[in-house]
């Protein structure tokens, strides 16, 4: 069986940051999905279950606590 390429979503507002993070995860062998705004990541998250969400604590719609 061949094993699923794990998948995470980077929530980021910053793109300087979203695309390091991104370019270094993919670098890493990760599928990566990318939202700017908390609210588009929560439906990313819904509509494809990653395996991890990271997030900016610091979003202008929502913080990465909620």
């Amino acid at each position: 069986m061949i094993p699923r390429t794990q998948t995470i979503l980077y929530i980021e507002d910053d793109p300087s940051s979203r695309l390091l993070v991104e370019r270094t995860l993919k670098n890493a062998g990760y599928h990566i999905m990318t939202a700017e705004r908390g609210l588009d990541g929560v439906d990313l998250a819904r509509a494809h279950l990653p395996d991890l969400v990271l997030t900016d604590i610091n979003l202008p719609d929502l913080n990465g606590q909620e």
